[in-house]
């Protein structure tokens, strides 16, 4: 019997599971029909995707065929339905959801007419609940008059030359490769591919895949910007902001969730501040964040579970709860704070030293095997930290031991507090850094045989003063710098804002990032253009004018 409900439903159905056609009814445009030969003439059905998909395997199951159709030149005005073979399966996956009101014999008549609700992404509703339990159905994936679709015209596109009807298209793809959710499909008629006539009209044939995907993103958060890279002294707390979104999970029984983050050996993961879904904040329940484990290289690695079950796993869909706490598509964030350890690598004048941290975000990208996951990388991003070095002589050049020197931050009345990594000798520097909490310290820089001093760890403005003078005399200079570690398009350590000591006894070579203080074994060497030459000039000249004055008061 014929039905024109049917006719119109076809198209709705189609549409409802993102496939050729429309929900527009349509009634017979013309009176002309088409042959029974027509309705049997093999025609292509294709699967498009915007990315590669010619090493997917992806089986088309008839699931109706047309057992009449009207033509109206070149577009097909309506079709009927009937049952393919698989009444039976598709009757008890009705029956499994509740359904009433079908004929049993032919029961996608009753499908393509009712079950309106899967039209866009993410595709979920009574539709797609049907697809999904057909897809799990032995009878259906087991059926030996299947056809597998080869790569067609590029390899974004899979196709086969199949008789008329409407189709479940399968996707077998094996583990590892990722899977599209189940598909449904009509076909057209005699090469006629059109549906519907007048401006409501839809393409038949063709299919859109439909896997699911994720992405995440990494940023630095410094007052209240974010970024891919900062700086940072030793000691010193970064702050990461982690961003996903929950992925397509429609069609999946259970469904997997994580981001996995790997910290350089110079950073220390300390504490997750902030997990929200849509802004809110997350039931501490519903995520758990996973002890930091160490690798060989010294790299450190955390994992933050969504919706973690009994065995340590993810199942975003273990209950209506954890479903309802994670809705396709909403953002998902993920706050913390990691330290600047003293492991820290120290950027040099070369560049491209820094501390980095990355992320991935694996989910479940098999709707025919949950455990299957897809795990994609995400941002990495760099600390730097930086240095700058003391080169202590005498006015000739030759190097002086002994001196001490004390650095203080700007803002600071402190000294910094240093670790000594390294005394130094008649060959090699003195190494300090910046020293972290409970770590033996000094204030005070002590310089070696070599006259040199490397200090490490730092970021931002600083005085440095010299404390001591192998000679015993002063003045003992005193001078500002900036440490930049991140500077230029070279990411180099860099010395910058040098503000000399009134004598002139500091004097900066920025392509080493070194500071030379000079001592004077009297006040005879010091810069005659420095402030205290300056001040004996000013003082003798005023004695100088103070004396001619008696003299010629005395004539008078």
């Amino acid at each position: 019997m014929r039905d024109k409900r049917i006719i119109g439903s076809l198209a709705a159905v189609a549409a409802a599971i993102t496939v050729a056609a429309s929900t527009a009814a349509f009634a017979f445009a013309a009176p002309a029909q088409a042959t029974t030969e027509q309705l049997r003439e093999p025609q292509p059905i294709t699967v498009t995707s915007s990315a590669d998909i010619s090493g997917k395997t992806l089986k088309a199951v008839r699931l109706a065929g047309y057992s009449a159709a009207s033509i109206d030149g070149q577009a097909i005005g309506g079709l009927d339905v009937n049952d393919a073979g698989h009444a039976s399966s598709i009757a008890n996956a009705l029956k499994d959801s509740g359904a009433t009101g079908y004929d049993a014999d032919n029961p996608m008549a009753w499908v393509v007419q009712n079950l309106l609700d899967s039209q866009s992404s993410p595709y979920a509703g009574s539709l797609r609940t049907l697809v999904t339990r057909l897809a799990k159905d032995t009878a259906i994936t087991g059926d030996s008059t299947a056809t597998a679709l080869a790569k067609g015209a590029d390899a974004n596109t899979m196709t086969a030359t199949v008789t008329p009807g409407i189709y479940l298209i399968l996707d077998l793809t094996a583990n590892g490769q990722g899977a599209s959710i189940p598909m449904i499909a009509a076909t057209g008629i005699d090469g006629i591919t059109t549906l519907g006539t007048g401006q409501t009209t839809q393409t038949l044939g063709t299919v859109e895949y439909k896997p699911n995907d994720a992405t995440v993103t990494k940023r630095i958060v410094q007052n209240g910007a974010e970024a891919l890279s900062n700086t940072a002294a030793i000691g010193e707390t970064v702050h990461y902001r982690l961003t996903t979104s929950v992925p397509n999970h429609t069609g999946y029984e259970h469904f997997r969730l994580t981001l996995t983050d790997t910290l350089d050996q110079g950073l220390a993961f300390q504490r997750i501040t902030a997990v929200t879904v849509n802004g809110k904040t997350l039931d501490a329940a519903l995520w758990h964040a996973s002890d930091p484990t160490a690798a060989q290289d010294g790299t450190t690695t955390f994992t933050v579970t969504f919706a973690p079950t009994a065995d340590g796993t993810s199942d975003l869909l273990a209950s209506d709860s954890t479903r309802n706490a994670f809705p396709i598509g909403s953002g998902v964030t993920v706050e913390y704070d990691a330290l600047l350890t003293k492991d820290a690598a120290v950027n040099t004048t070369a560049g491209g030293t820094g501390n980095h941290n990355t992320v991935n975000v694996s989910y479940s990208h098999n709707p025919n095997d949950w455990t299957d996951q897809a795990t994609v990388p995400g941002d990495t991003t760099t600390t730097y930290t930086g240095r700058f070095t003391l080169s202590k002589t005498d006015m000739d050049g030759k190097p002086l031991a002994a001196a001490t020197f004390a650095i203080t931050r700007n803002g600071s009345d402190t000294p910094v507090s240093l670790a000594a990594i390294s005394a130094g000798d008649a060959t090699h520097p003195a190494e300090y850094r910046t020293a972290t909490a409970g770590e033996t310290s000094t204030t005070l820089i002590t310089i070696p045989a070599s006259g040199k001093a490397v200090i490490q760890g730092l970021d931002g403005e600083y005085t440095v003063t010299e404390r001591s003078s192998p000679f015993n005399t002063s003045p003992l200079p005193e001078f500002t710098l900036t440490v930049e570690p991140d500077h230029g398009q070279n990411h180099a350590n860099a010395v910058t804002d040098f503000q000399q000591d009134p004598n002139k006894l500091a004097t900066l070579d920025g392509t080493t990032a070194t500071v030379t203080v000079r001592n004077a074994r009297s006040i005879l060497q010091l810069p005659k253009t420095g402030s205290t030459w300056m001040t004996i000039w000013i003082a003798a000249g005023t004695l100088s004018a103070l004396g001619g004055l008696l003299l010629l008061r005395k004539r008078d």
